[in-house]
């Protein structure tokens, strides 16, 4: 039985052909040594294999195999960092190479997960491009990001954050209690685009208190405010990119954007100014292939190293025969 020491581990490191048990088929070609390794993570060499479903998935919204094209209304939807995603901040350093491709039903509509309603946005740049204050753990529980730690006052309306210091924008510039004051003032504003702006709704104010210090006064106390922070529609954006992150996503994360070929892939790069754990992987390819007789022939053909929803499950026993996904 493998455990996820982060949400979305289920390709961290997958030995053979696995089904889920979180209404998703994840199907990888390549050997254990051949995909990154998210710290703490195992799989044994057999499948199927069963990963639990608290905090570890998303959650209900299936049209047929397509699961998730838009974000629910549940706050467990939002717990949405994929397979694809966390798998991608691999603490192990890889066997035998640096790249990976993965196979993705859904091409997001636009790459900024403040300013869309669709899954699809956080399930390529949340926690690989876009960072924010606060992360989850497999578990559920809210964990530091960008905010090293916080204070909450008596009452609970006052949430103090201290930030990692030497933390920058892909762009190069640096990243400090003004971007996170801008951000959340962007997200709870009158005219915001913000899907999820209920998560907003109760800041009274934001005030910097130095460049790694930032008070959020709350208007009544609420024990859920550091697990709002740590969803894709609360990541941290620079006010100089914010406008076309759209297209051009620069945040805060191991991976920086390089590419977008609409209807056909989106290429991360690693990004040698991370503050944090350095992944693994040098380069990230998320290629879209929503066509279930495609997604097969892709996976057979050995243009993409593994599908975290793989749309075709009905060629599970042909994959499972191949000598190469074993």
């Amino acid at each position: 039985m493998g455990s996820c020491s982060d949400l979305g581990g289920v390709i961290a490191e997958m030995a053979a052909v696995c089904t889920c048990v979180l209404q998703v088929h994840c199907i990888s070609r390549c050997g254990a040594d051949a995909l990154p390794i998210a710290a703490g993570f195992s799989w044994p060499k057999a499948a199927p294999a069963k990963i639990g479903l608290i905090a570890t998935a998303k959650q209900g919204n299936m049209v047929g195999n397509h699961p998730w094209p838009q974000k629910g209304n549940l706050m467990f939807n939002r717990l949405k960092l994929s397979a694809a995603a966390l798998a991608l901040m691999a603490g192990t350093a890889l066997a035998s190479q640096d790249t990976l491709t993965l196979g993705m039903v859904l091409e997001p509509p636009n790459l900024d997960p403040t300013g869309g309603a669709a899954a699809a946005i956080d399930e390529v740049v949340y926690a690989n491009v876009f960072e924010g204050l606060t992360r989850f753990g497999s578990d559920g529980a809210v964990l530091p990001a960008l905010a090293e730690s916080w204070d909450v006052s008596e009452g609970g309306t006052v949430w103090t954050f201290h930030l990692h210091s030497g933390v920058t924008f892909h762009d190069g510039t640096t990243m400090d209690t003004e971007d996170v004051k801008f951000s959340l003032d962007r997200a709870r504003a009158e005219g915001s685009t913000n899907a999820q702006k209920a998560l907003f709704a109760g800041i009274a104010s934001v005030d910097v208190v130095d460049p790694l210090t930032v008070k959020v006064t709350l208007t009544a106390p609420n024990g859920n405010f550091g697990f709002n922070m740590a969803w894709g529609d609360a990541v941290i954006v620079a006010p100089e990119s914010a406008e076309t992150n759209a297209t051009k996503p620069v945040g805060t994360g191991p991976f920086a954007f390089a590419n977008w070929v609409q209807g056909d892939r989106v290429e991360l790069v690693a990004f040698p100014g991370y503050w944090g754990v350095k992944p693994a992987l040098a380069k990230a390819t998320f290629k879209f292939i929503a066509d279930p007789t495609a997604a097969f022939a892709a996976m057979m053909a050995g243009d993409v190293d593994a599908f975290p929803n793989f749309p075709a499950p009905e060629t599970l026993p042909q994959l499972q025969a191949d000598p190469r996904f074993s």
